[in-house]
């Protein structure tokens, strides 16, 4: 049978270097006494030792004498019950969420918008934008927001705004 190979790689022959063991010693030392360093930081340790060798082969060697770093242990889960949704909205007005988001006009004054949400029915009951949203302004908004709920009738587009801002939408 006829192989198409060069007889270079054919009767290539491994040859050991002389400083090998020598040097696979060296990286056990510098391995053990520098845990966390991989073989490209041994390979510089190596360097300013004096040897003249390239990083390929310390690759090689550390490879093949199971050289490696420790293997992160996972994180440690957290045991218990998963936490449930407290307010589960069952009936329109029985949950709101509010939230604050922040923007900037165009010449890079800052905007903050106060949007507040009916959880079962996912409308927004009011919005408020402005510069700065006081606590105050924020009772204020919600105790807007009130009288429509504890009557249970439907906002619609009123156009109410209330304390400089407070629209529904």
């Amino acid at each position: 049978m006829v192989v198409r190979a060069s007889r270079s790689v054919v009767r290539y022959v491994v040859r050991k270097r002389q400083d090998e063991a020598r040097l696979v010693k060296e990286m056990h030392k510098l391995a053990i006494r520098h845990s966390r360093y991989g073989y490209r930081r041994i390979t510089v340790l190596l360097r300013r030792e004096g040897w003249r060798i390239n990083r390929k082969r310390v690759h090689h060697i550390w490879k093949s004498e199971g050289l490696g770093l420790p293997r992160r242990r996972p994180r440690r889960r957290r045991m218990g019950t998963i936490a449930e949704i407290v307010n589960k909205a069952e009936y329109p007005n029985h949950v709101w969420s509010y939230d604050f988001a922040e923007d900037r006009t165009e010449r890079g004054g800052k905007l903050r918008i106060l949007a507040i949400i009916d959880e079962y029915t996912r409308e927004c009951l009011a919005i408020r934008v402005a510069p700065s949203i006081p606590a105050s302004a924020v009772v204020r908004v919600l105790e807007w927001c009130r009288p429509s709920a504890i009557m249970g009738h439907k906002r619609g587009y009123e156009n109410r705004t209330v304390g400089g801002g407070v629209s529904s939408v």
